[in-house]
């Protein structure tokens, strides 16, 4: 690698991986922040309710990496938060999903 590579640090992958390695290291920062983004979202809708449960579903699109030509169909990102009666019922779960995921 030459020097005065913009390549520091302990991971080298994505420079060697090229332009292709920045886009997923772009995809990989969105994704983190959409599973915060849930988490806080689950916290206040806890915090102002006090409810039995609460599920939280979010979808995240990666315009980003459509705009710089990656051919994946459909990049997206999707996170779910559990809280209360759905961290211990599969089926609420199930259900759950299967209703915000039919209703597009």
């Amino acid at each position: 690698m030459a020097s005065g590579s913009h390549c520091n640090g302990r991971s080298r992958a994505p420079c060697l991986a090229g332009a292709g390695g920045h886009v997923a290291q772009a995809a990989d920062i969105i994704a983190f922040r959409i599973v915060r983004m849930g988490d806080e979202i689950a916290d206040t809708l806890e915090s102002l309710t006090r409810p039995h449960a609460v599920a939280v579903y979010l979808e995240g699109h990666h315009l980003c990496t459509q705009m710089r030509g990656v051919r994946e169909i459909h990049p997206k990102t999707r996170t779910n938060v559990w809280r209360g009666q759905y961290v211990v019922d599969p089926a609420l779960r199930r259900e759950f999903l299967e209703l915000v995921t039919t209703r597009r």
